[in-house]
């Protein structure tokens, strides 16, 4: 082999830096005497730049990509936080507000009172004197439920009423207030309206239960032999015929 081809095969080292003193020196005394051998050299040159360039492009796309997508990784997190939070409010809020459950007649301190004020509501376009029983609560309550069926008791045609308060977290520990009025009975010779929906049907002797089991919307699908006979699973507030 030439001493050029000695000397070209030592360009590749020479140009990445990995080679020795002397290369580096025997390299160097080479071209400046041999001008073909300077111009290999700047070609190994070139090309070994040039290949760098294209390394460090695609390594800045790479880097970009990495950049990209831990971009999308973080949003996507923060998304799923942000929806997890927002879960987790939400569901906090309606269960401390509006997660309600039957106040226990034992907790509830439930008593009717007749009351014996005055009170004139319009009865087919003609005000009238009314009979009002309220039904009180010393504690406060969310929301209270109800259902009611006429049974024919020993051959009386009788308004059967099965009702509860419930209770949440809130109510329970923020009251509002109490002693609230949470069921009114309004009634006169010919009509009686329930509570603030103002429905009227005949005046009937009236069986008040206070009624937390079974479920309410249960009970509603009964026939009425097993309708009445669940009243043995309440407590009897009032009965009589409000006239």
């Amino acid at each position: 082999m030439t001493k050029c081809g000695i000397i070209r095969d030592l360009f590749t080292a020479y140009v990445s830096g990995v080679g020795s003193e002397d290369t580096r020196a025997l390299v160097e005394e080479h071209i400046e005497t041999c001008d073909d051998c300077k111009s290999k050299l700047a070609e190994v040159q070139n090309r070994v730049a040039a290949q760098l360039r294209e390394n460090d492009a695609t390594n800045i796309n790479v880097f970009k990509t990495m950049k990209k997508r831990i971009f999308q990784r973080n949003v996507l997190v923060a998304a799923i936080a942000s929806v997890l939070v927002f879960a987790v409010a939400v569901g906090g809020f309606w269960f401390v507000f509006h997660n309600d459950k039957p106040i226990e007649y034992a907790n509830s301190n439930i008593r009717t009172e007749r009351n014996t004020a005055e009170m004139y509501i319009d009865v087919d376009g003609t005000t009238t004197t009314a009979t009002v029983l309220d039904i009180v609560s010393s504690k406060d309550y969310y929301a209270s439920y109800a259902t009611s069926r006429v049974i024919n008791v020993d051959g009386t045609e009788t308004e059967i009423v099965y009702f509860y308060l419930s209770e949440t977290l809130s109510t329970k520990w923020w009251p509002k207030n109490s002693g609230e009025h949470i069921l009114r009975l309004v009634a006169t010779g010919k009509y009686m309206s329930g509570g603030m929906d103002i429905i009227n049907y005949p005046s009937l002797p009236i069986e008040i239960y206070y009624f937390v089991m079974p479920p309410l919307d249960k009970v509603g699908f009964m026939n009425d032999d097993d309708f009445y006979a669940q009243r043995t699973n309440g407590v009897l507030l009032w009965s009589g015929t409000l006239e």
